[in-house]
Order: structure tokens, then C-alpha cells, then sequence
């Protein structure tokens, strides 16, 4: 029982640090893009 709870915990743990760089990534990409832009104009 404990084993297959701190799988899921391990689990649930690595989903939100993958969304959470995930986030990260498209805020970076936004602000390339934008400085991008800026650049060109």
C-alpha cells in the first residue's frame, strides 16, 4: 500500500514540475518573440 502512494505522490510530483517548466518554456518563447518584434520594427 505505502509503495503504491509514494509512486503516485512521485508521479503527481513530476507532472507539476513538467507543467511548471513547461509554463516557464512559453514565457521565454513569448519574450524572445516579443524582443524579436521589437527588433524588426
Amino acid at each position: 500500500m505505502e509503495h503504491v502512494y509514494i509512486k503516485r505522490h512521485y508521479l503527481a510530483i513530476k507532472d507539476f514540475s513538467a507543467s511548471c517548466e513547461g509554463k516557464i518554456i512559453v514565457q521565454l518563447r513569448r519574450v524572445q518573440m516579443h524582443q524579436c518584434s521589437q527588433h524588426h520594427q
